[in-house]
This record gives C-alpha cells, sequence and structure tokens, in this order.
C-alpha cells in the first residue's frame, strides 16, 4: 500500500494496513513463522492452564442463541465464534466479581441479594449477547491482516 493509499485511509477513519505487510519496510516470513509458533505455544499453555468452569456457559443453548443473534444482525461468521468467547469470559468474570461482592459485603440478608443478582443477571442476557456479538464483529472487522 503507498503512502499516499494510507493517508487517504487514516482521513476515513480507516485503520491504516500493518506495516509488516508493507515489502518495503516489512518483516520477513521466517520472522513471522516463528512468531506463530510462540503464539502457539502460549495458546496450548493457556488451554493447559484453564479450569473446567471457564467453560461453564459454553453451553449449547448458550452457543444457539448466540450464533442466533448474530444471524439476526447479519455478523461474519468469524465474528460469532468470537462473540461466544467473549460472552464467556465476560459473564464468568463478571459472576466471579459479583458473588465476591455479596460474600465480602456485610450484609445479613446474602442469600436475598444473591437472588436479586442473579435475576437482574438473567434479565439482561440479551444486552450482554447483543453487546458481545458488536463487540466481536467490530474487533474482526477492523483487525484483519491481509498477506500480499
Amino acid at each position: 500500500m503507498c503512502t499516499n493509499q494510507r493517508k487517504r485511509d487514516a482521513r476515513y477513519g480507516s485503520q491504516a494496513e500493518p506495516l509488516f505487510n508493507v515489502h518495503d519496510v516489512g518483516v520477513n516470513a521466517e520472522l513471522l513463522q516463528e512468531c506463530i509458533k510462540v503464539l502457539i505455544g502460549r495458546n496450548e499453555q493457556s488451554i493447559k492452564d484453564t479450569q473446567p468452569e471457564q467453560a461453564y456457559f459454553k453451553k449449547q443453548n448458550s452457543i444457539e442463541f448466540i450464533f442466533s443473534t448474530c444471524e439476526q444482525l447479519r455478523i461474519s461468521s468469524e465474528a460469532k465464534y468470537v462473540a461466544i468467547e467473549l460472552f464467556n469470559r465476560f459473564i464468568f468474570k463478571h459472576i466471579q466479581d459479583l458473588y465476591s461482592h455479596v460474600q465480602n459485603s456485610g450484609s445479613n440478608y446474602k442469600k436475598r441479594d444473591w437472588q436479586a443478582i442473579m435475576d437482574r443477571i438473567q434479565n439482561q442476557v440479551l444486552l450482554r449477547v447483543v453487546s458481545c456479538c458488536q463487540i466481536a464483529s467490530k474487533l474482526t472487522s477492523h483487525y484483519r491482516v491481509t498477506i500480499q
């Protein structure tokens, strides 16, 4: 991509093409392959270190609901999988934080407080799913890397 093209893209809010795709200033293929190998190793380690409860929300009904929402919003197939991962990570962490907050509060009504929080979470599921779908769509559309 020439310099004028990058300037024109920057004016319109599009992200300029990554520098490693520009032949005259780019990174060689061997270095990119080495980086990919390192990332694969990190990913494999992350998979080994995960706890089974971290995939608690990756159930069939949740996945079907997210896929259905993505189809209604006309979101790409690639973004569907990102949305599932975002939703799972967000809701797991969100519930963990809320539960910790309830347990650490000085309230004598922890069970009732927790039930009220769970009711609110259930009422907000659609909002959370749509938000994750939109974020996933944004991520996949703005961070595509094309190899020339």
